[in-house]
């Protein structure tokens, strides 16, 4: 437990940093404040999501287009209604 605090704490300037790109971009933050700095809910109006996929994976930042509650589904799940 005490290691996955540390990777957490450590995590933390960084996805500060990621927030901040995210915004200065157009996105908008999903995530709330105080939500684990590991995973950020983020979405582009407007921006096309492949693209933006491997704009950001160039970039070491891992993305989904998706939950993986609604993989290869058509439609938003039920879980994210």
């Amino acid at each position: 437990v005490e290691s996955r605090v540390a990777a957490m704490r450590e995590a933390a300037p960084r996805a500060a940093l990621l927030r901040e790109g995210i915004v200065a971009l157009g996105g908008v933050i999903n995530s709330p404040a105080d939500a684990v700095p590991t995973t950020i809910n983020a979405s582009f109006p407007g921006a096309a999501a492949e693209p933006l996929l491997h704009a950001l994976e160039d970039r070491d930042v891992i993305v989904s287009t998706g939950s993986a509650c609604a993989s290869k589904k058509a439609g938003r799940s039920p879980v994210l209604r």
